[in-house]
């Protein structure tokens, strides 16, 4: 049964009660329910291969200590059991259980000892054994269908009711039942997720209010994004793959620096796709139709494709598509109806061989390409869904990714190492032509500018997960990085021919990087009802930079400098089983973003020359500016609760976030932009969360969250009167509800209605009280009805059901956002029909 998790993790000054929505993943590849009997066959060994063995023959996943088993020795077992059947005869004797944490999940731990009771007169009924008896398979202990967390890093999944930090786990089901292929309409549905709506490939992400602002530039992203256990972001906007043969999307929210360094301030995204099933082919297609109001008809084709190769050694999987999404703003000055039309395209491939039973190696190559043919803002002055530009204002997109990770068990413990490059390659042009009158004092003609990025990534870490005991847990990693990235950008009054060009600015930069870190976090079983985890990371970081600058007024020049930086992040950790339904946290935790040099835009001859002063105490010269490093400290309580024999899950959580020297990418006066440190900002906020389920066929689900932000020590280059209370672009309420009913039709076709709705509270775009435009109070309602058997299924969807036209996103155009209103609104009201055909 596809659910939805989401969990809640706040701290702060004040006691506030919170509650966090909770829901079900899956995990696991296609597997044996714990009542299907399956073949097994398992030789005489050690028993830690025997459970070892057991997951990969029956498709389950075990977590449990290798140390613990492997000095027991069993005899050969073979024939067709269950999973829990055959879980029994192993353990017997070990002094272990079992229980299923879902239908797919396994966990093994100690059986802990008996308090001594008041005798009572012994039962003379000799019990049989409940293997043996009758030869009946006896009932496995089945526990709560629960949600699996594994972007902790470990070898052990932890049960993500049971754990002591913030999490959301969204399984690929979930995202079935949604009808999202987008993380932009699914950070809708995860409470404290925040995107930016610029365009497909162009957002920002943001977790827990620790937001820097609405503006891309070479700002670090305050979210780390994973995909496969490798990173995919680092100063760029948000890559919007496509959510499609998805296992889960995890969130972890609040700093994670102990874990995954710098540039995980805010927290992570972490995207895992299906791996290869290396016994069965499969494949699937889908197509989908649809019609936007007021603009056109949207297209999507995708497909995915599972071979084995080797039956239980290697295999491969697939997956491609193409989605074109129609415009719905017309230019009028253009002429151009629905101009901002998309096409995205990609694939990817991985192969996974499994070397040995210990060993496996996967390899991976994914390819993504977005053409946009227009920017999605409408302008406030002329009717709903108009605008009127002098340029066109495109973007491009292409991005390649690959990597290679293996992972192998040993008798101490685990070793998972993983290596990823990536290239892309980032086009943007806007519409500068009414900077003109104020930057040269000349009348408004068509005038271009233009961003190309193209970006190097290499990255590399390996995981140690140490099994010291029952009670405690070692993880030792280390972790390097090199990122080159090559920026150029041209500001052109165009002429009569493409290639007549009046050239007033052009910049070409070079960032490279280097960074290097280790960490190690341990956990600790202090009890039966009490653990804590202890984590520290150390990383170094150097960055070089090199500027040639052309502008209009002045010679060629160049511009050189570096930065160094190095720091110690610590993490801890504490969790409290108060009953079997109620559970307590708290965790405090440090996260880091490393500072950058400014060159170029702020020394350009139509910057303010009060303002390149203003950017830092210690610019290395007249043309080379610094912005410092930020840091942020969270601390967090939370509670997470079950009601009514586990029908409601309950959850709540507050947090309180301490940030310093707040990096932002600040839009100068002539549209040109800046990184400067903004000041400082607290904020103090809540989760709520709800799931329940009434009855086997309706899932409600609910969210809230609440931020309360102070920003001071701010910045004088911002401009006096700022009112404190607020971060960029984070409402200070938001929520959400999920209604979902299931009925069968038939004996073969099953049917699932579903309704969603989201609420963005209002928030404003910068630091800037020049900028303090208003945007929010978005109304989002989406509903679907889907018909399926085990080879079709067919659904109906409709989007923004109540054609809803407020301003998601008070900004498009750097050179014009002051000088006109800029709307973006959702996609207007869109119908559709999605059809899949299972193979």
């Amino acid at each position: 049964m596809p659910e939805f998790t989401l969990t809640f993790q706040n701290q702060g000054r004040r006691i506030v009660t919170a509650f966090v929505l909770m829901s079900v993943i899956v995990y696991g590849k296609t597997s044996a329910n714990a009542l299907d009997a399956v073949p097994i066959n398992l030789p005489a060994q050690s028993l830690d291969k025997d459970i070892r063995d057991l997951a990969r023959q029956t498709g389950i996943t075990i977590s449990f200590s290798r140390r613990a088993f492997k000095k027991h020795e069993r005899d050969a077992f073979e024939g067709n059991f269950t999973p829990a059947a055959s879980l029994e005869v192993l353990l017997k004797g070990t002094g272990y259980t079992y229980q299923f944490v879902n239908e797919n999940t396994v966990r093994i731990f100690k059986i802990k000892p008996k308090k001594s009771v008041q005798k009572t007169k012994p039962n003379k009924t000799k019990m049989q054994d409940p293997v043996r008896r009758r030869g009946v398979t006896p009932t496995p202990r089945i526990g709560n269908d629960e949600i699996i967390v594994t972007a902790n890093k470990r070898t052990h999944f932890e049960v993500l009711q049971s754990a002591p930090y913030s999490a959301s786990v969204i399984s690929g089901n979930m995202l079935k039942t949604l009808g999202v292929i987008d993380s932009q309409s699914l950070s809708l549905h995860i409470a404290g997720v925040e995107m930016t709506n610029l365009g497909s490939s162009r957002n920002k992400l943001s977790v827990r209010g620790i937001s820097d602002g609405a503006f891309n530039g070479r700002v670090q992203a305050t979210v780390g994004v994973y995909f496969n256990n490798t990173p995919i972001n680092f100063n760029a906007p948000y890559p919007e793959i496509p959510l499609i043969d998805i296992e889960s999307v995890e969130v972890l929210r609040g700093p994670q620096g102990s874990l995954y360094g710098a540039g995980s301030i805010g927290g992570i995204y972490h995207i895992s796709t299906k791996s290869p099933d290396l016994r069965s082919k499969s494949a699937w297609i889908e197509t989908d139709v649809s019609t936007t109001r007021t603009g056109g008809i949207n297209t999507g084709f995708m497909g995915m494709a599972n071979l084995p190769l080797v039956e239980d050694k290697v295999g491969v999987r697939a997956v491609a598509y193409v989605i074109d999404n129609s415009g719905y703003i017309d230019d009028i000055k253009l002429g151009i109806k629905d101009v901002n039309s998309t096409t995205i395209r990609g694939g990817r491939i991985s192969g996974l061989w499994q070397i040995s039973p210990d060993w496996s190696l996967n390899l991976g190559a994914a390819y993504h390409d977005v053409n946009t043919n227009d920017t999605q803002y409408a302008l406030g002055s002329l009717p709903r869904l108009q605008r009127a530009n002098y340029l066109r204002e495109p973007h491009h997109d292409d991005l390649l990714h690959l990597h290679f990770y293996i992972e192998g068990d040993m008798q101490w413990g685990n070793i998972k190492s993983t290596t990823s490059w990536i290239n892309r390659s980032i086009t943007d042009q806007f519409d500068a032509s009414l900077s003109l009158p104020a930057n040269f004092s000349r009348a408004v003609e068509p005038t271009q500018y233009s961003e190309e990025r193209d970006i190097n990534f290499f990255s590399h870490e390996t995981i140690f997960n140490v099994d010291i005991n029952d009670n405690l847990d070692v993880l030792l990693g280390g972790f390097i990085k090199h990122a080159n990235i090559d920026y150029q950008s041209d500001y052109s009054i165009l002429g009569i021919t493409a290639t007549d060009l009046e050239n007033l600015y052009n910049e070409s930069r070079n960032d490279t990087s280097t960074h290097y870190g280790v960490f190690g976090e341990v956990d600790l079983v202090l009890t039966d009802k009490l653990e804590m985890s202890v984590g520290v990371r150390w990383f170094d970081e150097h960055l070089n930079t090199d500027t040639l600058i052309n502008d209009f007024e002045q010679p060629k020049f160049s511009i050189a400098g570096e930065k160094k930086d190095n720091d110690i992040l610590p993490r801890f950790n504490i969790g409290y089983q108060f009953t079997k339904d109620a559970y307590l946290y708290g965790l405090a935790t440090v996260g880091y973003r490393v500072g950058g040099l400014n060159t170029g835009n702020s020394v350009n001859s139509l910057a303010s020359p009060s303002f390149e002063a203003k950017l830092s105490e210690e610019d290395d010269d007249e043309n080379l500016s610094i912005f410092e490093s930020d840091v942020i400290t969270m601390f967090e309580l939370g509670g997470k609760t079950r009601w009514l024999n586990d029908a409601l899950i309950v959850n709540a959580s507050i947090f309180y976030v301490n940030w310093k020297n707040i990096q932002t990418e600040h839009i100068l006066a002539d549209g040109f932009s800046n990184v400067l440190n903004a000041g400082d900002a607290t904020n103090l906020g809540y989760d709520f969360e709800v799931l329940y389920h009434p009855t086997l066929s309706i899932d409600i689900q609910a969210n809230l969250t609440v931020n309360d932000p102070d920003f001071v020590n701010i910045n004088p280059a911002l401009g006096a009167n700022i009112d404190g209370k607020h971060l960029p672009r984070i409402p200070n309420f938001s929520g959400g509800v999920i209604m979902t009913f299931r009925k069968p039709i038939t004996t073969t076709w099953n049917s699932s209605w579903s309704i969603d709705y989201a609420y963005t509270g209002a928030s404003q775009l910068s630091f800037a009280p020049s900028d303090d435009l208003s945007m929010g109070n978005n109304h989002y309602l989406n509903a679907r009805a889907s018909f399926a058997n085990d080879s079709w299924q067919v659904e109906g969807f409709v989007t923004n059901l109540l054609d809803d036209k407020s301003n998601t996103f008070a900004f498009g155009n750097p050179f014009t956002f002051r000088l006109q209103k800029h709307i973006t609104p959702q996609r207007p009201r869109t119908i559709g029909v999605r059809i899949r055909r299972q193979f």
